[in-house]
């Protein structure tokens, strides 16, 4: 399937199977320190976001509602993280479409799932 890419992303052309670059992103050592602004969720709900600002425009992936963010794993600052996605499902009525993202250490190890909704 071919690689989602912002400039030619409309709801038109973008079918499920589509898959999203892959981000690679290294864990800030700041996450180890007692902080409520940088947490192992939060910080997942923003490489998604920058994941997903790679494939669609951004104008739209902002507009949307944030994506469900599930912890399955941990990781440490150590860990280099991959995050991967791919377009699931697209509904003409709602001209939407949904993906799920899954974030990998480097030990190909899942730590998180997130899914969501992208409205065109």
């Amino acid at each position: 399937m071919p690689t989602l890419w912002p400039p030619r992303a409309t709801f038109e052309n973008v079918r499920p199977g589509d898959t999203f670059p892959i981000l690679i992103k290294f864990v800030p050592p700041s996450l180890s320190q007692a902080s409520d602004s940088l947490n192992p969720q939060s910080l997942i709900a923003v490489y998604v976001s920058e994941l997903l600002q790679k494939g669609l425009p951004s104008q739209k992936v902002k507009a949307s509602l944030a994506a469900e963010v599930q912890l399955i794993g941990q990781f440490t600052t150590q860990d280099i993280l991959t995050l991967t996605g791919t377009i699931t499902a697209k509904d003409p009525q709602q001209k939407s479409v949904a993906y799920t993202i899954e974030v990998a250490t480097q030990e190909n190890q899942i730590v998180a799932r997130a899914q969501g909704q992208v409205t065109f």
